[in-house]
């Protein structure tokens, strides 16, 4: 398919939407702008179809190549007009994120419960015009929800794997506390506020206020000079660190008379690699949640456990050399058939574990209605490969080959797994992702995903 393009900046922007649909294009510049090379795969064939014109050339993409992210309501039109009409720099793409993180302050995309163009037509503005990348921490805390949507289609599989175009991944840190929160909120506060405060010093003397600030400024110097010529002689025998008190003549006397030199190495040289492990430990900074492995899979066959009433039995193709067998305690919320052949998700790196004589080599995932009632399954889009992993965005890492039951990781992300206001699976605000787009459960709203 050929597209033809006026300028570089469309150019990036029909890759970028290419990149989201897996399409077969060539980019040809019709105007008087360049375009880089690298907006022209050398290795992919020019179709005779020719489309011109950014609107079209993404909803002939979506048509061909993704139609699974087709929308047509009218706020998806609204997001569209709103993308074209609104963000069309720097300047008004950083004076336009409050309308978007207001509208993504209970989404996890902007018109449907999955992916659509108009989501990736904001990105694609964003992203070149670095507008996420260039704000600071408070700023990121202020548009948290427009930070959280950016984050997740930064990271679709799909864009990351392009031939395309390559777009860096803005580094965004997910780890704040609670305190450092309030205080980068506080900060934003006091950037916000003028740094100059009403003086009520009489109109008569205006002086004083420059005067002080001069003042200030003096005393600053005069601290610096005493304290760089100030000798390490003189800093070590006049400075007494408050929290320690002088010891005792006496007392100092005894301890050197206590203390063999030998024992006090031997102790230090046992404790050495317990504490070489104690700092070694924090420097893998990863979530408990990329430990886990959460695959695609297929069930082939479901049977009734023949030693217990509530249990299924099921074997379930992920993409492995043979089928795994999984028991889940769904009877009473489903039948067989409804069961059969139906794409679901599996916790895949729990220690396999004897269910009433048969052993179970995984977990089905379901999600839950608040009185535990009713139940349904945790449902990738139609065409995910088998055995594809589960993404989350900012959760990054190789999954755990066995999960050790000791660090508890799937009992401490569980509670945090529930659906969105538009049934998509989510681990906090995050939605379980696939190369086709989130996993989803069929009615359940705040559902408990387990």
């Amino acid at each position: 398919m050929k597209l033809f393009v006026n300028d570089e900046n469309t150019s990036r922007e029909a890759l970028i939407i290419a990149s989201f649909t897996s399409a077969q294009i060539e980019i040809v510049n019709s105007g008087s702008g360049s375009v880089s090379s690298e907006t022209i795969p050398s290795q992919l064939p020019a179709f005779s179809n020719e489309v011109s014109g950014l609107v079209a050339v993404s909803n002939k993409l979506v048509s061909d190549f993704a139609p699974q992210f087709t929308a047509s309501s009218q706020q998806h039109n609204h997001w569209v007009n709103f993308r074209f009409n609104s963000l069309n720099d720097e300047e008004s793409c950083k004076n336009n994120l409050q309308t978007l993180n207001n509208e993504l302050s209970t989404k996890v995309f902007l018109s449907n419960n999955q992916l659509s163009v108009a989501d990736i037509h904001i990105f694609a503005a964003l992203a070149l015009n670095k507008t996420i990348e260039s704000l600071n921490k408070c700023q990121r805390i202020q548009f948290c929800n427009v930070v959280r949507w950016f984050d997740n289609l930064q990271h679709f599989s799909t864009l990351r794997n392009s031939t395309f175009i390559s777009l860096p991944v803005v580094a965004i840190n997910k780890n704040l506390t609670p305190q450092e929160a309030e205080k980068a909120k506080s900060e934003t506060k006091t950037t916000a506020t003028p740094t100059t405060t009403p003086t009520t010093t009489p109109t008569t003397t205006p002086t004083t206020t420059p005067t002080t600030t001069a003042t200030a400024t003096t005393t600053a110097t005069t601290t610096a000079t005493t304290t760089t010529t100030t000798t390490p002689a003189v800093v070590a025998t006049t400075t007494v660190p408050p929290t320690e008190k002088p010891q005792a003549p006496q007392k100092q006397k005894q301890q050197q008379k206590t203390k063999n030199p030998e024992q006090v190495e031997a102790k230090q040289n046992k404790r050495a690699p317990k504490q070489q492990q104690a700092k070694a430990a924090p420097a893998e900074n990863r979530s408990d949640l990329s430990h886990l492995n959460m695959i695609v899979g297929k069930i082939l066959t479901v049977e009734r456990h023949p030693d217990a009433t509530n249990l299924f039995v099921e074997s379930i193709d992920l993409g492995e050399d043979k089928p795994r067998t999984i028991c889940s305690g769904l009877v009473k919320f489903m039948n067989p058939e409804d069961l059969q052949d139906r794409l679901v998700v599996v916790l895949a790196n729990l220690k396999p574990r004897a269910m009433r004589g048969i052993t179970s080599q995984g977990m089905l995932l379901c999600v839950e209605n608040a009185d535990e009632t009713k139940a349904e399954l945790v449902t990738p889009p139609e065409g995910t490969p088998l055995g594809e992993r589960i993404l989350f965005a900012g959760h990054e890492g190789p999954a755990d080959a066995a999960l050790n039951p000791k660090q508890k990781y799937w009992e401490n992300v569980q509670p945090q797994l529930r659906t969105s206001d538009d049934l998509v699976c989510c681990f906090q605000n995050i939605p379980f992702m696939t190369s086709r787009g989130p996993c989803t459960c069929k009615s359940l709203v705040g559902g408990k995903i387990k």
